[in-house]
């Protein structure tokens, strides 16, 4: 079961600190829907507070998914669009493991587009085999048989 859960109040994370948890538990995407190639930035982990404080200071949304083989909520913060960029460009400069990742998807970060746009398709197509050639496969969130439409 998905539920979005609600954030409230400022936040007193770092960027570093976002940085090193990006590092350690996040990922690089690119989520497919039927109309519409989206770069998303994920953090998942089973700490929802600190997932909470990440949203409240940069948006996007925690959603909680039950785990049935360990008995325990696994969250995962998503973000794509204008705020993935402010997220992106924050803790830039501060990672480590993921940053060619980062700096492969930031260029395309904060741009939603129709599938039916080839030029756009194709770039999404390149960044995300430029992801997985270094290993960032991130979720998996596009399928194998993704393609250019024709």
């Amino acid at each position: 079961m998905n539920e979005q859960l609600a954030t409230t109040g400022p936040s007193v994370l770092s960027a570093e600190y976002a940085a090193g948890l990006f590092d350690g538990e996040g990922c690089v995407s690119f989520y497919k829907t039927k109309d519409y190639y989206n770069p998303v930035l994920t953090i998942a982990m089973t700490h929802r507070e600190v997932l909470g404080e990440c949203a409240a200071r940069w948006g996007g949304t925690v959603h909680a998914y039950p785990q049935k083989s360990t008995n325990k909520t696994m969250y995962h913060w998503r973000m794509f669009g204008k705020k993935a960029v402010g997220f992106a460009d924050d803790i830039l400069p501060f990672l480590i493991v993921k940053r060619e990742e980062m700096l492969i998807v930031r260029p395309v970060l904060g741009t939603v587009r129709n599938v039916a746009d080839k030029r756009w398709a194709k770039t999404c197509l390149t960044h995300r085999r430029a992801l997985d050639h270094i290993g960032g496969k991130g979720e998996r969130a596009i399928e194998d048989n993704w393609a250019v439409p024709a």
